[in-house]
């Protein structure tokens, strides 16, 4: 389906005349009385548009489903796997205490090695 089966020649013609320069454009009083205006719609177009629109709905709709669907099933898969991410989040922050404990000693081991250094070049 092309938009054009969806447009009439009135419609076409409207449109036309609407885009042309400022001194050939179509006045109000022009378009009032233009046959898309005045004219009732043609109820096969009419109905053709709206079939159209319905499908694309439904397709919009089917869409945000699948959509809602994933967003759940990952949901569903950070909750069953919590406990596994908090035990991996508690292991490295104990291993990150344990690091920073081990730098603290070799520091303070440094130090005194520097205080002895000191105190025996003053010997």
């Amino acid at each position: 389906d092309c938009i054009l089966d969806y447009v009439t020649y009135d419609a076409l013609d409207l449109l036309n005349k609407m885009f042309l320069p400022n001194k050939q454009r179509i006045s109000l009083k022009e378009l009032i009385v233009h046959p898309f205006v005045t004219k009732p719609p043609n109820p096969q177009l009419l109905m053709k548009m709206i079939k159209h629109v319905a499908d694309y709905k439904r397709m919009e709709f089917t869409k945000q489903q699948e959509n809602m669907q994933s967003v759940i099933n990952d949901i569903n898969n950070l909750y069953s796997n919590r406990l596994h991410i908090q035990a991996k989040y508690i292991f490295y922050l104990n291993k990150q205490q344990e690091l920073k404990q081990q730098y603290l000693s070799l520091l303070g081991q440094q130090q005194q090695q520097q205080q002895r250094q000191e105190g025996e070049k003053e010997k």
